[in-house]
């Protein structure tokens, strides 16, 4: 009974916030849009100008991809933490890109060491699942590389009934629609774009979500159910 409590309490108060930051900052559903966009025109040109390097050519992708998503992490930061959107392109190309390549070549290392394991589909999922809360470990709670990795598998195992729920819910409508799917919770943010409108809904829908669970996240990262309980947020 407590859980249910507690679930609905921490869930009306983050959605309480995400409206709040919503109302002052409605742009903010843009940046799936945007950076899936600007993602996809930095890939295609890439690719076609530097086809012939190899394997060096997907280190340079996943720079760049790194440097994209810290603007984006940079961008969500400001509208959890402060409630506040500029698009403004400063410090935040680097302030996570090292956080977040140092993740993304654990993977790689990973996906040489395993084989194909983590790219078929259960173990995919079950691996999306365990570290989903890794890009909010990173832009939220600091952390880098692998301490990022074993704080989201530690954060979920805190808050698996409130953190569940969405993630879940994500895959389930994921599975009928989505555009893009990993192994690695950081490729949600940004993916191949499509002029389908029913996926550009989805985009701003996600940009809604994304703001939500940063919100989730920070309300509950360095809280716990009993320590909500005898605080009094529980009414």
């Amino acid at each position: 009974m407590d859980y249910i409590k507690d679930f609905l309490e921490v869930y009306k108060k983050s959605l309480g916030e995400t409206g709040k930051i919503l109302t002052k900052a409605p742009l903010i559903i843009i940046l799936p849009l945007l950076f899936s966009l600007v993602s996809t025109l930095v890939y295609t040109g890439l690719i076609a100008a530097l086809s012939n390097l190899g394997i060096i050519l997907g280190f340079i992708l996943a720079i760049v991809e790194a440097i994209l998503l810290s603007a984006y992490f940079s961008f969500l930061d400001e509208a959890i933490n402060y409630q506040r959107f500029k698009l403004v392109i400063d410090k935040s190309l680097m302030r996570y890109a090292r956080a977040i390549y140092a993740v993304k070549f654990i993977f790689y290392l990973a996906s040489i060491l395993l084989g194909n394991l983590l790219a078929l589909g259960p173990i995919a999922i079950i691996v999306f699942i365990l570290l989903n809360p890794l890009g909010e470990s990173i832009y939220l709670g600091q952390r880098y590389g692998l301490d990022a990795i074993n704080y989201s598998f530690s954060y979920l195992g805190e808050n698996w009934y409130l953190w569940m729920p969405h993630t879940l819910l994500f895959l389930l409508l994921g599975k009928f629609r989505y555009l893009f799917f990993t192994a690695n919770p950081l490729n949600i943010y940004v993916t191949t774009l499509s002029f389908n409108p029913v996926d550009l809904i989805i985009m701003a829908v996600l940009g809604i979500y994304f703001i939500f669970r940063g919100v989730l996240f920070k309300n509950t990262r360095n809280s716990s159910m009993r320590k909500r309980k005898y605080m009094g947020a529980w009414q």
